[in-house]
């Protein structure tokens, strides 16, 4: 089933997430070790997926450069608003594509990860 980023369609194919305690530690030299609770980071969300078409992957760049966040819309009512934080892709060495049909047999596919940060 096809995702959405930005109405861009993607193919997810794993959908990753963590979070952390943002937390130092001090460790004096006559004593244990103290630790302080300053808060926490934001859920960081990796989505591996592919993409099919130049179109559809210059537009993914694109909203790199930007601090916009977009939905991400898939199976299961999955709906958040998520900025943007890094892109990672790579062109898939294949005679026909068959992923997205409404498409030429021809027309490339990437393999592409996004790292995506949620809207406070």
């Amino acid at each position: 089933m096809a995702w959405y980023y930005n109405s861009i369609r993607i193919y997810v194919q794993s959908l990753e997430g963590s979070g952390k305690q943002i937390m130092p530690r001090l460790q004096p030299l006559t004593s244990a070790t103290v630790i302080q609770i300053f808060g926490h980071e934001s859920p960081i969300w990796k989505v591996q997926c592919k993409v099919v078409g130049d179109s559809n992957l210059n537009s993914l760049k694109g909203l790199i450069d930007n601090a916009t966040a977009y939905y991400l819309t898939g199976n299961n009512s999955f709906s958040k608003s998520l900025l943007l934080a890094n892109i990672s892709y790579k062109r898939d060495e294949m005679v026909y594509q068959t992923i997205d049909t409404t498409q030429d047999c021809e027309t490339p596919v990437y393999t592409v990860t996004l790292e995506l940060y949620e809207e406070e």
